[in-house]
């Protein structure tokens, strides 16, 4: 941004929005036979690197206006279809593997200038809330959910064999390195309103569906069910989150809840293993 003033008083508009957002995995087909597969998730898009310089001072004045938000997102991945197997003597059914999230890369702002959101006297608990001086992130897609797996077998009098395994979740994705410098002043007033929020946080993984297998048969001994259940996804690491404020400025957040600085490296959670029934 130039070294001019911005200033914008509508309720939800923000100064600055820098942003980068990967597409979303789509979602897999469902399947159906005596021996059924079912799709695979696809992957979600990786967020784009995110660079804001800013060199003008900024003032919003309404609710839900940040001054500055720089943002790189990976995209969810997508859930794997569905399997539903039936047959007489032998069916088999594999629920499909959910699709990885995106990455999200590397997000950078500096601030050289002024920058103040609300006004005072503003700090009611729920009537100003959401503006941040800076909000940088870096978040990692979360994986998809594997697909359900469902088998049954119909042969009443003779030996049956039916198998499913639940689809694995998918792995969440890495998040990239947030820096914030500033050499301007922040200033928030608004209810959870901080002057300064810096994360990196990573995608949990997928959880996995179960797996169902239904027997018709009159003779439990003659049926031979094996079921098992998918595999979570697994979370990922996330990137290093960094602020530094160059001597001079000052940081202030009156409004209720609101916090200075805050600055969060979060790593993704796995995903749950599916069950089998």
């Amino acid at each position: 941004m130039p070294a001019s003033n911005a200033g914008v008083c509508g309720r939800c508009s923000l100064g600055i929005l820098a942003q980068s957002i990967g597409g979303g995995g789509g979602k897999a087909g469902t399947g159906a036979g005596w021996f059924d597969l079912g799709g695979t998730g696809g992957g979600g898009g990786d967020g784009g690197s995110v660079l804001v310089a800013n060199a003008g001072s900024v003032t919003t004045h309404l609710m839900q206006s940040p001054a500055i938000v720089a943002q790189s997102i990976g995209g969810g991945g997508g859930n794997g279809g569905g399997a539903n197997g039936g047959g007489t003597i032998f069916s088999a059914s594999i629920g499909g593997g959910a699709g990885n999230g995106g990455a999200g890369s590397s997000v950078n702002v500096n601030n050289n200038a002024d920058i103040t959101t609300g006004t005072t006297g503003s700090q009611q608990a729920g009537s100003r809330q959401g503006e941040y001086g800076i909000l940088a992130q870096s978040i990692g897609g979360g994986g998809g959910s594997g697909g359900l797996a469902v088998s049954a077998d119909a042969n009443k009098g003779g030996r049956s064999l039916a198998v499913t395994v639940g689809g694995a979740g998918g792995a969440g994705a890495t998040s990239g390195d947030v820096f914030v410098g500033t050499h301007g002043s922040v200033t928030t007033a608004g209810y959870l309103s901080d002057a300064i929020l810096a994360q990196s946080i990573a995608g949990g993984g997928g959880n996995a569906l179960g797996s169902l297998v239904f027997s018709s048969t009159n003779d439990a001994s003659k049926s031979i069910d094996l079921n098992i259940g998918g595999k979570g996804g697994g979370g990922a690491a996330a990137g290093t989150a960094e602020v530094i404020l160059f001597e001079g400025p000052s940081i202030t957040a009156s409004g209720l809840g609101s916090r200075g600085v805050v600055v969060q490296s979060i790593g993704g959670g796995g995903g749950n293993g599916g069950s089998n029934h």
